[in-house]
């Protein structure tokens, strides 16, 4: 991690496929989406250890859910970005989530008052995009590409010991959103005795270890391999930035 905690404090190094990205990417580089991307990857991990920790091993049965959904989708987006094997490639994929990214901004910033020019935002981007050869024939403004797609492709590539990234963050999504047909796959109960009438009981919910070890397995590898693609991204290297 030495590597990476200086990364996180400097330019991409000269020579580097990471600085060639941020050169064709000036409003919003690729360096920083991607390092964005493994902060909040980090810190929802982080959030899950310190509460472990905190309350003595308790395991909430719906929180962590949450916090690894986060993790999850997160380092997801950075992997994408990075995994094009070539620069127009991750260009394009980091033009269009800042794209369709300025359109939840242009609203909230409307909602608070602050100034924010939609308009000249996507100019820029759409200027930026063109600028590209290989790149002219997309449009910034198609149909975005979902957080599961992404997933499948990303599973592709990330090395998942026990349950694939999509599969987690389905698990997750559902207790997040409150799927009571998720959880109740997911989620241990036992019937609480001297509960029962002649059409219902109610039960005890509590956390099934082995699934919540899942998620959050899921979340640290996408996590971890996000962080090995910064690094390899930001290796000099002068073939490989000029791909």
């Amino acid at each position: 991690m030495d590597d990476l905690d200086q990364l996180f404090h400097e330019e991409p190094p000269p020579h580097s496929a990471m600085a060639g990205d941020d050169l064709k990417t000036p409003y919003d580089s690729v360096s920083f989406q991607s390092h964005f991307y493994l902060s909040v990857a980090i810190e929802h991990l982080q959030a899950i250890q310190t509460f472990y920790r905190a309350t003595e091993r308790t395991l909430p049965p719906f929180s962590f859910y949450s916090l690894a959904r986060a993790s999850i989708e997160s380092a997801a987006y950075g992997i994408w970005i990075l995994s094009g094997n070539k620069r127009q490639k991750r260009v394009r994929r980091s033009l269009k989530i800042t794209y369709d990214n300025s359109s939840d901004v242009a609203t909230l910033a409307c909602r608070l008052g602050v100034p924010y020019d939609l308009e000249n935002v996507r100019k820029r981007l759409t200027e930026i995009q063109a600028m590209i050869p290989g790149n002219r024939q997309y449009r910034l403004s198609s149909r975005s590409t979902t957080i599961t797609s992404m997933l499948s492709e990303t599973d592709k590539i990330v090395d998942n010991s026990v349950m694939s990234g999509a599969d987690a963050w389905r698990i997750c999504s559902g207790i997040t959103h409150a799927n009571k047909s998720i959880a109740s796959k997911v989620l241990e109960t036992s019937k609480i005795s001297g509960t029962e009438t002649e059409t219902s009981s109610s039960y005890l919910v509590t956390t099934s270890v082995t699934m919540i070890a899942a998620v959050v397995s899921a979340a640290i590898e996408y996590t971890d391999h996000l962080s090995e693609l910064i690094v390899e991204r930001s290796t000099p290297n002068s073939s490989e930035a000029r791909s």
